[in-house]
Protein backbone atom coordinates (compact mmCIF):
# COMPACT_ATOMS: atom_id res chain seq x y z
CA UNK A 1 0.00 0.00 0.00
CA UNK A 2 1.48 3.23 -0.94
CA UNK A 3 1.94 6.58 1.51
CA UNK A 4 -0.91 7.91 -0.28
CA UNK A 5 -3.04 5.63 0.21
CA UNK A 6 -2.65 5.26 3.75
CA UNK A 7 -2.66 9.20 4.18
CA UNK A 8 -6.23 9.53 2.98
CA UNK A 9 -7.80 6.43 5.16
CA UNK A 10 -6.32 8.12 7.77
CA UNK A 11 -8.38 11.47 6.86
CA UNK A 12 -11.00 9.92 6.07
CA UNK A 13 -11.71 8.02 9.87
CA UNK A 14 -10.11 11.73 11.01
CA UNK A 15 -13.00 13.60 9.26
CA UNK A 16 -15.98 10.35 10.40
CA UNK A 17 -14.55 10.48 14.14
CA UNK A 18 -14.71 14.67 14.19
CA UNK A 19 -18.58 14.63 12.43
CA UNK A 20 -19.40 12.04 14.95
CA UNK A 21 -18.13 13.67 17.90
CA UNK A 22 -20.33 16.84 16.54
CA UNK A 23 -23.13 14.85 16.65
CA UNK A 24 -22.82 13.45 19.64
CA UNK A 25 -21.98 16.89 21.42
CA UNK A 26 -25.41 18.00 19.88
CA UNK A 27 -27.37 15.34 20.98
CA UNK A 28 -26.32 15.55 24.43
CA UNK A 29 -27.08 19.72 24.62
CA UNK A 30 -30.19 18.94 23.21
CA UNK A 31 -33.42 18.98 25.96
CA UNK A 32 -36.77 19.13 24.79
CA UNK A 33 -39.22 19.36 27.89
CA UNK A 34 -43.04 18.71 26.14
CA UNK A 35 -45.08 19.66 28.98
CA UNK A 36 -43.48 21.91 32.26
CA UNK A 37 -42.92 20.55 35.67
CA UNK A 38 -46.33 22.56 36.62
CA UNK A 39 -48.31 20.63 33.88
CA UNK A 40 -46.97 17.61 35.11
CA UNK A 41 -47.98 18.09 38.74
CA UNK A 42 -51.67 18.26 37.01
CA UNK A 43 -51.89 15.79 35.24
CA UNK A 44 -50.96 13.73 37.95
CA UNK A 45 -53.39 14.56 40.40
CA UNK A 46 -56.52 12.49 39.81
CA UNK A 47 -59.07 15.95 40.65
CA UNK A 48 -57.41 18.18 38.98
CA UNK A 49 -56.66 16.21 35.94
CA UNK A 50 -60.37 15.96 36.14
CA UNK A 51 -60.85 19.50 36.33
CA UNK A 52 -58.77 20.17 32.80
CA UNK A 53 -60.41 17.59 31.00
CA UNK A 54 -63.49 19.51 31.80
CA UNK A 55 -62.41 22.93 30.87
CA UNK A 56 -61.24 21.42 27.64
CA UNK A 57 -64.71 20.16 26.93
CA UNK A 58 -66.01 23.37 27.74
CA UNK A 59 -63.55 24.95 24.94
CA UNK A 60 -64.46 22.46 22.53
CA UNK A 61 -68.14 23.24 22.94
CA UNK A 62 -67.81 26.87 23.20
CA UNK A 63 -64.71 27.34 21.29
CA UNK A 64 -63.56 30.27 23.95
CA UNK A 65 -60.74 29.94 26.44
CA UNK A 66 -61.71 32.49 29.05
CA UNK A 67 -65.31 30.55 29.30
CA UNK A 68 -63.51 27.96 31.01
CA UNK A 69 -62.32 27.20 34.28
CA UNK A 70 -58.51 26.90 32.72
CA UNK A 71 -57.35 29.53 34.97
CA UNK A 72 -58.35 28.43 38.85
CA UNK A 73 -57.42 24.83 37.66
CA UNK A 74 -53.17 26.13 37.10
Amino acid sequence: MDINKLANMIGIIAIIAVVKYILDLISQNTDTNVISNEGLEILEDPDKKIELRKAVDEYHQTGDWSKTELNSII
